[in-house]
Parts: structure tokens; sequence; C-alpha cells
């Protein structure tokens, strides 16, 4: 029986020390966040706990994971370990308003470009419209000519081209 040879080395243990090219660290730091973030998800679930988690991406973003919600904990935390007053309520809505903020632009720039591509592809269905109506004009309707007169039609029009 023969041994079938690996395509890969599999799954490799990475050394724990920070990578020198910033592509690399970005694309790691996106896994590992949702890896993260889905573990303390697991474990609220699991166990019943409440939990948070605040992220600063090297490209100077913040990700929050909370649950039940992140402003819920940062309160329970505020108010319960630290004694203080209810009126020191915390508020994420300046994340949760940047957040949104950024969300709102990449919509509207993505919506710009369907726009964009719609007009393209109007235009070019009128060019091929109008390429259609001159081609007929100038050769009458396909079906009439023979193979070898289409081959010929081919020739001379590759002669002019």
């Amino acid at each position: 029986m023969a041994t079938l040879a690996r395509k890969s080395r599999g799954r490799q243990k990475v050394a724990l020390k920070r990578m020198e090219k910033k592509s690399n660290r970005l694309v790691t730091f996106s896994k590992r966040r949702g890896g993260v973030f889905k573990k303390a998800s697991e474990l609220c679930t699991l166990c019943g706990v409440q939990a948070l988690c605040i992220v600063f991406s090297p490209a100077k973003k913040t990700f929050a994971f909370g649950h039940p919600s992140v402003e819920a904990i940062i309160n329970r935390f505020l108010l319960e370990d630290n004694n203080l007053p209810q009126d020191n309520r915390v508020s994420t809505k300046p994340f949760q308003n940047e957040t949104l903020l950024r969300s709102n632009k990449e919509v509207s720039l993505l919506k710009d470009q369907i726009d964009v591509e719609k007009k393209r592809g109007e235009e070019l269905l009128k060019e091929r419209k109008l390429l259609s109506e001159e081609a007929q004009k100038f050769l009458g309707p396909a079906e009439i000519f023979t193979l070898s007169e289409l081959k010929q039609i081919q020739a001379t029009l590759i002669v002019i081209i």
C-alpha cells in the first residue's frame, strides 16, 4: 500500500514574537480577534457569565464584545467594584457613533461605486446595441450568408484592420 505524500505541513506552531510585516500583523489581528470574541461568547453561553473584551487594533481602531452588552458590563464594573455613585454611569455612545459613522461612510462609498458601475453597464449596453445595428446595416442578416462567405468577410475585415 503506497503512502500518500502530504500536500502541506499542516497547522504549525507559531513563535510568539512580534510579526515584522505590518500586513501580516493586520491579517493575524483580524483572525485572532474573531477567535477571542468567539471564545468570550462561548464562555458566556456555557457558564452563564457576563464578559467584556475591548481590543485596540494596530490600525488604531477599537473593537468590543460584551455580553449582555458593552455598556451594561462597563456600568456594572464601575458601580459594583468601585462603589461609584449612579451618576457616574459610562455611555458607549461615542464608541457606537464612531463605529456607525465608519460603517455609514463605507456604505455610501459602496453605493457610489454601484451607481458608477450601473451607469457604465448602461453605456456598454447602448454601445453594444449601436454596434449591432451598424453591423446589421453593413452585413445584413447573418442567416443569409454561407460559411464560405462569412470566412471571406472575415478575411476582408482582417485586411482592412
